[in-house]
């Protein structure tokens, strides 16, 4: 892990982790919601908790994005030039992260609002979907503070090559597990409840492509970070 120097740098970290730190607590929330509404236990009070998650999300992306756009040079520090050079595609990765929180509320809300006649092989397909989720915003929750800290303390190095992967590999599971709830959906006649479990499938795997959509923003921008190395031989000098 980084260390980082200045007063900017420590608050964009500490405000980072802060704002992960409650995208995953939402992404962990999505499966309890889904395994209550599996095993049929009570699962009101756990998409309450999901959307005031949700709106302390939105409050932290527009501090985080807030304490970007309004440093200057002189705040962020010469050494950290590349965060001003690239604060609009930085504001934008921050803007993706919190596209995971609103998948998730999406996904939630959906699923409670439909209903679905229960299905044993397609709620354990979303069970196993929203599992993915979680596992894949762990990930990302590591690749993101060691993204953020090499930006903020250019002198040291960082890899993320392993939590890309991850999630990377992760999203493609994600993917099969769609393709297999929608099967499932339709094994007999169409219903209303085998479009549902359709759109929520597709729903489901909106978090985890969000997670995968961040990934792909940090590889954009380590093209301008040197010593982070994101993929196999792509440190930069």
């Amino acid at each position: 892990m980084t260390t980082t120097e200045g007063e900017f740098g420590r608050r964009l970290v500490s405000e980072t982790e802060t704002h992960l730190d409650t995208v995953q607590e939402t992404v962990a929330r999505l499966r309890r919601v889904v395994t209550a509404y599996r095993t049929g236990e009570p699962y009101v009070d756990t998409v309450a908790s999901v959307r005031d998650l949700e709106s302390d999300c939105d409050r932290q992306n527009r501090r985080i994005c807030g304490l970007i756009t309004d440093s200057g040079p002189g705040d962020i520090g010469l050494a950290r030039a590349q965060i001003h050079f690239n604060a609009e595609s930085l504001v934008e990765l921050y803007h993706r992260l919190d596209d995971v929180a609103n998948a998730v509320e999406r996904a939630v809300l959906d699923l409670t609002a439909i209903e679905p006649r229960p299905d044993d092989a397609c709620l354990d397909g979303l069970v196993e979907m929203a599992e993915c989720a979680v596992a894949a915003v762990q990930a990302l929750h590591t690749a993101t503070i060691e993204f953020i800290g090499v930006l903020c303390a250019p002198v040291e190095s960082g890899d993320i090559t392993d939590d890309v992967a991850k999630i990377r590999t992760t999203e493609s599971r994600c993917d099969d597990l769609r393709t297999d709830v929608i099967a499932a959906a339709f094994r007999e006649d169409a219903t209303a409840d085998s479009a549902a479990y359709r759109a929520l499938a597709i729903q489901f795997d909106r978090v985890v492509d969000a997670a995968e959509d961040v990934t792909d923003r940090m590889c954009l921008l380590s093209r301008t970070i040197p010593k982070l190395t994101v993929e196999p031989h792509t440190t930069h000098p």
